[in-house]
């Protein structure tokens, strides 16, 4: 099982032209790769589908879920009135990007999770 994954995503990086030294992937557990492997796959997704909304939403969602700032830290760097402004801006963009992803045929699919 391990190998074949390890082989799939070697497919899915040959597609984007990457080039993998075999010897820098670490070695882990079947399981650890396999969740890795889904959880690398679910980023790539999100972040094409952040793509395509305004700098604005990629900011605030960037910021909250990758950066893992707090909101009044992010409403300072987007110059907003206060924390409360900040919220109401990420459920917006959270929104946008829900809806974003159910126009797009196969990629809520996608990003479900396995046990779902």
């Amino acid at each position: 099982m391990y190998s074949i994954c390890r082989n799939l995503w070697f497919n899915v990086l040959r597609r984007r032209n990457k080039v993998i030294n075999m010897e820098e992937l670490p070695e882990m557990p079947e399981e650890d790769f396999i969740k890795t492997l889904l959880k690398t796959e679910k980023q790539m997704l999100i972040a094409k589908a952040l793509g395509q909304m305004g700098d604005g939403c990629k900011k605030i969602l960037s910021f909250y879920y990758f950066e893992r700032f707090r909101m009044k830290k992010i409403a300072q760097l987007m110059n907003l009135a206060n924390e409360q402004v900040a919220r109401n801006k990420k459920a917006d963009c959270l929104r946008k990007l829900r809806k974003l992803i159910k126009q797009r045929p196969g990629l809520e699919k996608n990003l479900r999770s396995p046990n779902e």
